[in-house]
Parts: structure tokens; C-alpha cells; sequence
């Protein structure tokens, strides 16, 4: 009878203790799942690709956000040639047996004919504005100017000649190859484009013109 009873305290006693004890799912040496979010987590935080900084270098490259278009600038501002579509000199050089090969242009309106020599850029115009001075003709006495030229070196004048110098038809070479509205020649350290606004503009060495049929600057 004692037996008995013995025997019924111990099985009493070993399933009190099965009912105290939480199962696992998950076998000898597993981490619990809840460590490893966590871990994960923390991971996540010290990544590079986390990071919110859009100038860090990550893998070698920098990110396309930093310093991009900032270096590719330059272009052509600041060169202080004008903008518009550059021609080739190639189709304005006529060659003359007294003064070789230079270059001749006319404006659209063929009321200005250039020529651009090795020291020497000059418009011969049909239509001087009415504010140019009357300038010393070729025959010392005081008269309307025809001619703006720009010597190497020299402030640009204007003058009274007694030919159409800079008219590529006077040296018998015939008519002269239009420069539109917009587009450069540059050849021989000068600059000449047409505008409709100020006509024929010219710069040598610092120095230059502009010519239409209403106005002139000379410097």
C-alpha cells in the first residue's frame, strides 16, 4: 500500500513539471527568431546603402548626384566669340594675282562688301548711316565716308575712298559670297558675323566695328 502511494506522488510530482515547462520549435543550436529580426535590423542600419548621404562613395563610384554637370560647364561662354553657325573661310576665299588670296563677304542686303586681308578687315557701304561725320575725302576737302576699315593694332575709322576697296566686284573677282544672318566667319584673327539689328560686326585684336544703314560703332 505505501508502494502504491509512492508511486502516485511521483507521477503527480514529474507532470507538474511537464506543465511548467514552453515548448520549443526549434532544435539544439537554432537562435530564436526574435534575435534574429533584431540582428537583422541592425545590419541594415550599418549598410552603406542605408546611408542618406547623397555624396558618398559606395562600391568605388560616387554618386550621380554629386559634381555632375558643375564640371562639364564652359563650353563656349566666356570665350567672348559670338554664337551662331560658323562658316567655313574655304567658301569666301577669292585669290587675285595682285594681293594673293584673302576673304570677301557680302550682307544680305549687298549694301556692305568685306574683305578680310592679312592686316586689314574693311566694309565698303552703300548705305552709310546718316549719323557718320563727314570725314577728309581723297580730295582733302571734307566728305561723306564709304568705307569702314580696321587695321591690325588700330582703332577702326571710317574713311572716304575713292574706289569700292573692300568690294570683292572692284578687284574684278567677282560677287561676293553672302554671310547670312547669324553665322561667323573667323579666319585670319578676325571675327565678322551679321545681325539685322547692327549689320556687319567686325573684331581684330581688341579692336572692331559695327555697320548698318541706320548706325556705326567704331573702337
Amino acid at each position: 500500500m505505501k508502494r502504491v502511494i509512492a508511486a502516485g506522488a511521483a507521477s503527480t510530482a514529474a507532470l507538474a513539471l511537464l506543465s511548467g515547462c514552453q515548448f520549443l520549435p526549434f532544435g539544439p543550436g537554432q537562435a530564436k527568431p526574435e534575435a534574429d529580426a533584431s540582428e537583422g535590423a541592425a545590419a541594415a542600419a550599418t549598410s552603406p546603402a542605408a546611408s542618406s548621404d547623397p555624396n558618398q562613395v559606395v562600391g568605388g563610384q560616387a554618386s550621380p548626384t554629386g559634381g555632375g554637370a558643375a564640371g562639364n560647364g564652359g563650353g563656349s561662354a566666356g570665350t567672348g566669340a559670338p554664337a551662331g553657325e560658323r562658316v567655313d573661310p574655304a567658301d569666301y576665299a577669292k585669290k587675285s594675282e595682285y594681293t594673293g588670296t584673302n576673304y570677301y563677304f557680302y550682307s544680305p542686303s549687298e549694301k556692305h562688301r568685306c574683305e578680310i586681308a592679312a592686316d586689314v578687315v574693311g566694309c565698303t557701304s552703300l548705305a552709310i548711316p546718316a549719323s557718320a561725320p563727314d570725314v577728309v575725302g581723297t580730295d582733302g576737302l571734307m566728305g561723306r565716308p564709304n568705307t569702314v576699315e580696321l587695321y591690325t593694332g588700330k582703332k577702326a575709322r571710317l574713311v572716304q575712298n575713292g574706289d569700292a576697296t573692300y568690294d570683292s566686284m572692284a578687284a574684278s573677282l567677282g560677287k561676293g559670297t553672302v554671310l547670312g544672318y547669324g553665322q561667323v566667319l573667323s579666319v585670319r584673327g578676325t571675327t565678322c558675323t551679321v545681325a539685322k539689328a547692327k549689320g556687319v560686326t567686325c573684331t581684330r585684336g581688341g579692336h572692331g566695328f559695327s555697320l548698318s544703314s541706320k548706325a556705326y560703332e567704331v573702337h
